[in-house]
């Protein structure tokens, strides 16, 4: 059993090596009938995970000799066996014995929780270090078996096992007491049982699937419906309580002495349940099991029934008479509380995901948040992930950028949005943004977090994804902040300059370019650099026709943009004899123009020099002179998301990941090859990307904001800014 230093550890490890614990791990064969599994059940100790994560070294060890040495003899005692039908035969009576709306210590409870911890403890380090072939093996009944716990269980185990805890899961209660444990520990065996991917990675889609226990409920689940409705209720749950316990500790006031009478009823019974910190446990478990089985699939790439379920999703705050039918097999949640829940838990990875989930999964939840009009409660958190880019996981930027997008594939979203303006943006710490919109922040963003890829991690789709959210906004973008404006100028040359140093290995040559004295080059025929050339081609076009739809559809509503035009004209000469980007860049060179010919003429006739606010006022009056008949009219570019196949290459690793990093199942870092568990290090700078990461760098700090410029500009509107420079 090991050796133990520490005096709580080896407490902790006395209170489960009792003589009951110990016989599992004995060659001798324990018959079904035997009294001997009653009284195991009755003598394991019934304690959160989180209190046995905090001996967990010491616990682990034990039970992983206790499991190595009961699987080992299982071969003839079958005994491991008869533990998990043991433990679905009495899931199966307690959820049909369902205790009483006021019973939450019903007496099969605890021995219900202790064989589930047992059962989870043992198939964990199966799960863990066993081939699929031998899992199933154990899984296997015999097939001349008479003696099992249950005749109806004969044969694999991995289905039933399966259902009994989807059907706790639904239908058994997680008020308190021991039926608080049983729930726990159900959703805990289902992240267990479901993590087999950890360790067995499908080398092909023709190999068989290492997803023993969620191919078994892949096609079929007792009340999928059901299961959804109760997860989401208990994610809605413990976010409750966690508000609850954050707002105010209403003991605050009160003496030590007092205090410890006041609680000590509470005291008592959170010693034997922990009720408050297991209820908001089973809402973050609760989570994590809903994303495991939505995001499941299987070889084929077949999506499971929660799945299908949850593109169900109803609103529980509507009844129509209409729906009821529809909503019989469908499940339901509060989509308020929902959509607060996914505001105020932002920040957590697995509330990210479920966000992307939901807004990509179900129609109506979609719905419901492009109908609110405080859509900014949700967005500004969303925007607030990206400002904080460094800090968080590239999966997370990734699932904030698609649910971004997916928002702005609805017109009125993007239009509405600029009507929102936000007195005060306090973690924006670049500049200070007052009298921003929701729409300009999302802009500054939006560009802020391409920058940011530039720099650090350099992934062409989430390029892709911050330019299509861009593009889809384009058209409705309406009274630009100045800061937005300059940002969007700032990004047409810093993928001008991205172009230019792909075009030219020797970054010696390329300083004409750069300066933009002369035409940007046409691609080279090395076919070494002209598949990323293509695609930072295509960006910049992606680019060049978010300003060609901002100035086709929304000219006189944006002054700024084309105050930016104006002042940064030399930056578009060099694309308008490239044979990707001209007919774009004429128009915007027609915009330019017409200003700068009425502004020549304006400042002629007043003979005076001009400052930023002065320009941008002029602009304004000469846009209603401006006919958008001047431009050449391209078909609108709208992006739409889809999740490209197969779906479980990024999401079966990230929910996976996910799982580990909350430390619940305790499994080694060295046994996981679904994905890195380490994080390497070392110098990944690619020398040819030095200019772009320097302009990315000097295009993050403050920059003079027109609309308060001191500074005087000529009338050809030049020094009204500062801008990036190399």
């Amino acid at each position: 059993m090991g050796n133990f230093s520490s005096s709580s550890s080896s407490v902790q490890v006395a209170e489960y090596s009792t003589d009951a614990v110990e016989r599992l791990r004995q060659p001798a064969r324990i018959e079904p009938a035997d009294s001997y599994w009653g009284e195991l059940f009755r003598h394991v100790p019934v304690k959160p995970p989180a209190d046995i994560a905090k001996n967990f070294e010491a616990l682990r060890s034990y039970f992983d000799d206790l499991s190595f040495a009961a699987l080992q003899a299982d071969g003839t005692t079958r005994n491991v066996y008869t533990l998990v039908s043991k433990t679905i035969a009495m899931a199966e009576k307690y959820v049909q014995d369902a205790p009483a709306e006021h019973d939450d210590n019903p007496p099969a409870a605890k021995e219900l929780a202790a064989a589930l911890f047992l059962t989870r403890t043992i198939l964990a380090y199966a799960v863990e270090n066993l081939p699929t072939e031998k899992l199933e093996e154990i899984l296997q009944g015999e097939e001349s078996s008479t003696s099992t716990a249950d005749e109806s269980l004969d044969g694999n185990l991995a289905k039933p096992l399966m259902w009994s805890v989807l059907r706790i899961l639904s239908d058994s209660p997680c008020r308190s007491g021991y039926s608080q444990c049983v729930y726990v520990e159900s959703l805990s065996l289902t992240l267990t049982l479901t993590s087999t991917p950890m360790f067995h990675v499908l080398e092909s889609t023709n190999e068989r699937s290492p997803n023993v226990f969620l191919d078994s409920i892949q096609r079929e689940a007792p009340n999928p419906e059901k299961t959804v409705q109760r997860l989401l209720k208990n994610f809605l749950s413990s976010v409750h309580i966690d508000d609850e316990e954050g707002e105010q500790d209403i003991f605050s006031a009160v003496g030590s002495a007092a205090k410890h009478l006041l609680t000590l009823p509470f005291t008592l019974l959170s010693g034997i349940i922990g009720s408050s910190s297991r209820s908001s446990q089973a809402g973050k478990l609760s989570l994590l099991v809903l994303l495991t089985l939505v995001h499941h699939r299987n070889s084929a790439n077949e999506e499971n029934v929660f799945a299908t379920r949850l593109r169900h999703l109803c609103d529980t705050q509507h009844t129509d008479a209409d729906d009821a039918e529809t909503r019989l097999n469908a499940p339901g949640s509060n989509f308020h509380d929902l959509f607060d829940a996914l505001s105020k838990r932002m920040a957590d990875e697995s509330v990210t995901l479920l966000m992307y989930t939901l807004l990509h999964t179900s129609q109506a939840f979609l719905q419901y948040v492009l109908s609110r009009e405080d859509v900014e409660v949700l967005v500004l958190p969303m925007l607030k992930v990206l400002y904080h880019a460094e800090d968080a996981r590239p999966y997370q930027i990734y699932m904030v950028l698609i649910s971004m997008l997916i928002l702005t594939q609805d017109a009125s979203f993007c239009a509405s949005v600029h009507m929102k303006p936000l007195p005060h943006v306090l973690w924006f710490r670049e500049r200070i943004l007052t009298a921003i919109s929701l729409g300009s922040l999302i802009v500054v963003l939006l560009v802020r977090t391409v920058q940011f890829n530039f720099s650090k991690l350099r992934d062409i789709y989430l390029h892709t994804n911050c330019l299509a959210a861009l593009t889809n906004m384009s058209p409705h973008f309406t009274d630009l902040h100045p800061y937005a404006a300059q940002r969007i100028i700032t990004l047409v040359d810093m993928l001008k300059r991205k172009y230019v140093l792909l075009v030219h290995k020797d970054k010696s040559t390329v300083t004409a370019e750069l300066k933009g004295t002369e035409s940007l080059p046409n691609a080279p025929t090395d076919p070494g650099v002209s598949e990323e050339l293509e695609i930072y081609t295509d960006l910049l076009r992606i680019v060049l026709e978010t300003v060609n739809a901002c100035l086709t559809y929304a000219l006189p509503r944006n002054p700024y943009l084309v105050y930016q035009l104006l002042y940064r004209r030399e930056l578009f000469e060099p694309f308008r004899t490239h044979h990707r980007f001209w007919d774009l860049v004429d128009n915007i060179t027609r915009v330019i123009e017409f200003f700068a010919v009425q502004l020549d003429l304006q400042s002629n006739a007043n003979a005076s020099q001009w400052d930023a606010p002065t320009v941008v006022a002029r602009v304004t009056d000469i846009a209603e002179l401006w006919s958008a008949d001047q431009l050449r009219v391209f078909p609108e570019l709208k992006f739409t998301y889809e999740e490209e196949a197969p779906h479980r290459e990024f999401f079966l690793p990230y929910v996976m990941e996910l799982i580990h990093r909350k430390g619940l199942l305790g499994f080694r870092n060295e046994r996981i090859i679904l994905f890195e568990t380490k994080k390497k290090s070392g110098d990944e700078n690619e020398e040819n990307d030095s200019d772009v990461e320097e302009t990315a760098e000097t295009a993050s700090k403050p920059h003079e904001d027109p609309s308060s410029s001191t500074q005087h500009a000529s009338t050809d509107v030049e020094g009204g800014g500062e801008t990036a420079s190399v």
